[in-house]
């Protein structure tokens, strides 16, 4: 590797995403504050009543770390909608209604280009019909489209003007460079803020000509957010 770093040295520029932020277009980010569903909020206490239990101990076994693992992803995923959790329909959701009003804001507004990130595809699964309902045309990718088929999904996005949305989740979005875009939807945060970052970084990055709005959606009251405070 020593070898290879000084053969490349003289014709290769390396900079690091600090270094070049200054060339950037600016980038605005909006918290969008969601009050939660009863059912939501009662789901949510439960799995914290889990959490705490568990935390309170002298000792975890292997058995108490995987449960605490699996309350606390509870606690996140029913911030997003309780068919989540149970899957049972409808669910109840109230982001899922305030999704649905910023993107009609969204789709009225002119030259609006959208990346939506959720980490979990049943959430992306709910978003489709909303997407639908009000016309909006989108590809979805995820971890279960094939490499070979991701490209014509990211030309579709960035040639076509009736393709407004790019959905997709963290697994699907690794390597993507939408410049195409200049809006950016986080439905969930991710437990480590470099993720968000890299989520953003798919629009906000070298070759970006247009300011980027980033919105993160964050529901009260939930364990999504006390994770405001690791961003």
């Amino acid at each position: 590797l020593d070898q290879l770093r000084a053969a490349l040295k003289p014709v290769l520029l390396r900079r690091t995403r600090q270094q070049v932020l200054d060339e950037l277009p600016p980038r605005t980010t909006e918290v969008m504050r969601i009050a939660p569903t009863e059912e939501q909020l009662d789901m949510q206490k439960g799995h914290r009543l889990v959490v705490q239990s568990i935390i309170n101990k002298h000792y975890l076994t292997e058995m108490d770390l995987l449960r605490l693992r699996k309350a606390l992803l509870m606690c996140r995923m029913c911030a997003n909608s309780t068919f989540l959790v149970d899957k049972q329909a409808p669910g109840h959701s109230s982001k899922l209604a305030e999704l649905g009003l910023l993107l009609e804001q969204l789709r009225d507004e002119e030259q609006r280009k959208i990346v939506l990130f959720s980490e979990w595809t049943t959430m992306l699964d709910l978003i489709e019909p909303l997407l639908a309902g009000l016309a909006i045309g989108y590809v979805r990718l995820d971890g279960s489209v094939p490499q070979k088929k991701r490209h014509a999904l990211i030309h579709r996005f960035q040639s076509d003007p009736a393709c407004m949305v790019f959905m997709t989740t963290n697994a699907g979005a690794t390597g993507l460079n939408l410049q195409a875009a200049n809006t950016v939807i986080n439905v969930d945060l991710p437990w480590n803020p470099a993720v968000l970052e890299q989520r953003i970084s798919r629009v906000h990055r070298m070759g970006q000509q247009r300011p980027v709005q980033v919105y993160l959606l964050v529901t009260e009251d939930t364990l999504e957010e006390g994770m405001l405070n690791t961003l």
